[in-house]
């Protein structure tokens, strides 16, 4: 559903993005992530572009990780060159700003998606005036929006089974045809 509803939405690159949606998927659930945020992420760090580079931060890949901050070392080829290198990397550095900010009052995904972006500043008092809390807002509405476009394509798949099931006489109280 995921692939189905970047595709609705007509982001640019949504093939590549439907490419890694199962990757997305798995390091999703593995880092304890919506699914649907770190698919935002990826859309508001790269635009679903593999071989992205900032040249100013040095930030490198899918979600644009600066590679001095991983652990093990990797360098910006390596993730450059490897969409789900990249994608598995941005999930466990989101996932620790995610949890630190949960030691902070208020919103701990907004504080944590502030951190991925703007790094130790959405730690202050004065956090939700960073450009970090606009960017955790853009990626939270994204996410929003590819969520709700998921569970009305999922919603719509289920209705049209259930017409096809009663179209060919299915009695549903005892699980057998007519």
């Amino acid at each position: 559903m995921l692939c189905a509803a970047m595709l609705s939405l007509g982001l640019p690159n949504a093939e590549t993005a439907c490419s890694y949606s199962g990757e997305v998927v798995e390091a999703a659930l593995t880092n304890e992530l919506d699914p649907t945020v770190l698919a935002a992420l990826i859309f508001v760090e790269s635009n679903w572009t593999v071989r992205a580079r900032n040249r100013n931060s040095g930030a490198c890949g899918l979600t644009q990780v600066l590679p001095r901050f991983t652990n093990p070392r990797l360098t910006c080829r390596q993730l450059r060159e490897d969409g789900g290198l990249s994608i598995r990397t941005g999930a466990r550095q989101l996932a620790g700003w995610i949890s630190r900010a949960t030691q902070y009052r208020g919103n701990s995904l907004h504080r944590g998606l502030c951190g991925y972006n703007a790094g130790n500043v959405c730690f202050n008092p004065e956090h939700w005036r960073s450009p970090g809390m606009r960017y955790a807002r853009r990626v939270t509405r994204l996410a929003s929006q590819i969520r709700q476009i998921a569970l009305n394509l999922q919603a719509d798949i289920e209705d049209s089974a259930i017409e096809q099931e009663t179209e060919i006489g299915y009695d549903f109280d005892y699980g057998c045809g007519l």
